[in-house]
């Protein structure tokens, strides 16, 4: 009999351990393109394309872009960007259609999920 309960409790832990597919912030972050606005009338967009990454800001005509490599874990995202040779660090957090990005000590913006992803 104990056999038996220890054969089904190791049955249990590795069915457990096997079903836990949640994906994280970093799956939900690539899932989406996201757009934005900022109050004083600019705008933010972030793609993603495989493990690249571009983050386009403009604001009274003006354009920049940081665009690489991008690496994210479960509340950070770092793109290396090509033109400049520099990395961009940014916190996030994704919450359904909505993310939070920020970078530094400046205030979160608060992008969309687009529907074309």
């Amino acid at each position: 009999m104990k056999k038996l309960v220890c054969l089904a409790a190791v049955m249990l832990f590795l069915m457990c351990g096997c079903a836990r597919t949640q994906a994280g912030n970093q799956a939900e972050l690539r899932q989406y393109s996201w757009t934005g606005h900022a109050k004083g009338g600019g705008s933010v967009s972030l793609r993603f394309d495989g493990d690249n990454a571009a983050l386009t800001l403009q604001n009274g005509g003006e354009t920049a872009v940081i665009a690489g490599l991008c690496l994210t874990d479960d509340e950070t995202l770092v793109i290396f960007d090509d033109a400049s040779a520099q990395s961009y660090r940014f916190g996030y957090v994704p919450k359904g259609q909505t993310l939070l990005l920020c970078c530094g000590d400046s205030p979160a913006m608060e992008l969309k999920a687009d529907d074309g992803r």
